[in-house]
């Protein structure tokens, strides 16, 4: 095996190239545990006599490999203080691994200081893959979701956006009916597909057709047009400004 190369590596024979990639995968997890370490004791000083020592750190962090740490603060501390101070370190670090952590956030967040803090930050430059993301999320079963994509889109401010909002103008949204002795009340689940209600014993769903205020507020910041919620209007409009500005939308139907 030497005289082709390779080399022992934990007792597996591996080529050089190899244990090189391996070391540097192992290096990055070593040094992102570390950071896992760091912020988890200087969140433990907020709100202590040593809080503006911790403040002072979290805002200091320029490290990549911090990413890892800040986003899964992002996502999972209690605090919405906590969360704005961890948005503030991404936003400094500036990668696109960042900037996901906060597209993410902008829609997965239950607290709106904190998603319109998200999108402060990330409309400050071009972020195609953050467009691409909230393009993903106008196709969600749920149509909260897909109106704070709507929102997204509108700040980010990408004509490549344009097609995909007016698809998702008017958005259909599957209704579970509760069964008599329940609070009369109907869930908010979305789904595509399917017809009328639901037959059988089982639960039953009413669809409806919902136009998104967002998803329109998100076209008019991009075109400067307003045909309200007549999809076909806006398609029309859409067609013939690719047709004389191929520019417009060069990536997208």
């Amino acid at each position: 095996m030497t005289r082709r190369g390779y080399q022992r590596y934990k007792g597996q024979w591996k080529l050089p190239q190899e244990i090189e990639l391996l070391e540097k995968k192992r290096t990055q997890e070593t040094a992102q545990q570390e950071w896992f370490q760091k912020l988890k004791r200087w969140r433990g000083w907020l709100g202590s006599d040593r809080e503006q020592q911790a403040l002072a750190n979290i805002r200091a962090i320029d490290d990549p490999v911090a990413i890892k740490a800040l986003a899964l603060g992002l996502r999972d501390d209690s605090s919405a203080n906590a969360r704005l101070l961890y948005l503030e370190a991404l936003a400094k670090i500036d990668t696109i691994e960042a900037a996901r952590a906060m597209a993410i956030a902008s829609i997965s967040d239950p607290v709106e200081e904190v998603r319109l803090t998200c999108l402060d930050y990330l409309q400050t430059k071009k972020r195609p893959e953050v467009v691409a993301y909230y393009v993903g999320k106008l196709k969600d079963k749920n149509n909260h979701v897909v109106n704070l994509a709507a929102v997204g889109l509108g700040r980010m401010k990408d004509p490549s956006a344009t097609g995909p909002l007016i698809k998702a103008l008017v958005t259909t949204h599957k209704y579970k009916i509760v069964k008599p002795g329940g609070d009369g009340a109907m869930s908010t689940t979305f789904g595509s597909g399917g017809s009328g209600m639901s037959m059988g014993g089982g639960p039953k769903y009413v669809r409806r057709q919902i136009p998104n205020q967002t998803v329109l507020d998100a076209l008019v910041a991009l075109t400067g047009r307003n045909f309200n919620f007549d999809e076909r209007a806006w398609q029309y409009w859409y067609t013939a400004q690719k047709k004389s500005a191929p520019s417009l939308d060069a990536r997208r139907d």
